[in-house]
């Protein structure tokens, strides 16, 4: 976890110190470039290294854009030569549109004609340039904007994490703090199997978290709304539901927490019984992140209820 504090730290202050290059002109572009090409390392995108390659070492002859791959949407083409023996686009990179544009002097023309078709020229080279560095900003931009937002959703789960943990040490079980860890263990072993035993500890930390918050009755419990709710053993979707209709006013808040509830209880239980019939459901590493993220969110914002 500090590991990729860093990483995106180092991320966001390259990006702020490449933006401040680009917009105040300090540097040559062949330094601008590579410290964009090291920001692209620090992500390990291999698209934007490819494209940012091109940039400093030169575009290929009749070049196809879609070599770029998600990266053809910065590539904006206004001017380009023709080669006159084969015919091929010539496309030119940043630093050699620089060195054109720094080299090109228009006091060499002795005509009129010779001076502005040089004015022409020199024109196009500095909009071709211009658009090519515009495309680095905006890819940079991107970079700097996306990792300070997963910044600001990283705090937020942070305090979400640390309200889980000291509710989890306040209230559950030992046996379910070990589930926890288990599901960790199992996470590691990359197969699906596996994937779908951590979710069935999910379901069972749920129902360890149910008996705390709300244990099982035979009686049903009446809602707000004069509905009844089975809340015996099993039920322990509708024991989290309860508990949360007693202690909370909004039912805008109820309604939204409710159907939270009801999303992950359906995916857990459907493994759940699946295991019981001697079956195995496919789950994928991605389904499993994501069931035990939701998971870990409920989990918050129960002990955010229990400590009001």
């Amino acid at each position: 976890m500090t590991q990729e504090i860093k990483s995106t730290d180092q991320v966001k202050q390259l990006s702020k110190e490449i933006l401040d290059d680009l917009e105040i002109n300090q540097l040559p572009i062949s330094q601008v470039l590579m410290k964009t090409l090291r920001l692209a390392r620090l992500q390990y995108d291999t698209e934007a290294q490819n494209w940012i390659n091109f940039e400093i070492n030169g575009y290929p002859n009749n070049f196809n854009p879609d070599t770029l791959g998600n990266y053809k949407k910065y590539y904006h083409l206004s001017y380009y030569l023709i080669n006159k023996e084969d015919g091929k686009k010539l496309v030119f990179s940043l630093p050699l549109l620089e060195a054109f544009i720094k080299d090109m002097s228009l006091n060499s023309f002795e005509s009129v004609d010779g001076f502005i078709w040089a004015v022409n020229i020199r024109h196009d080279l500095i909009q071709q340039y211009e658009l090519q560095k515009l495309s680095i900003h905006s890819y940079v931009t991107e970079v700097f904007l996306s990792h300070s937002i997963g910044e600001i959703v990283e705090n937020i789960f942070q305090d979400a994490r640390i309200e889980t943990d000291l509710f989890i040490q306040e209230n559950c079980s030992k046996d379910t703090k070990e589930k926890l860890l288990s599901i960790n263990e199992r996470l590691k072993e990359n197969h699906p199997e596996a994937y779908a035993q951590a979710l069935l500890s999910c379901r069972r930390i749920l129902l360890s978290i149910s008996d705390s918050i709300f244990p099982a009755q035979a009686d049903p419990y009446i809602d707000r709304k004069g509905n009844e709710h089975n809340v015996n053993e099993d039920n322990y979707k509708n024991r989290i539901v309860a508990f949360i209709d007693k202690n909370i006013t909004s039912n805008s808040n109820l309604l939204l927490i409710d159907s939270n509830i009801e999303h992950l209880a359906k995916r857990l239980d459907a493994i759940n019984e699946e295991s019981n019939k001697g079956l195995h459901k496919s789950i994928t590493k991605e389904e499993a992140h994501l069931t035990i993220i939701q998971m870990y969110l409920l989990i918050a914002e129960i002990a955010r209820i229990k400590r009001k």
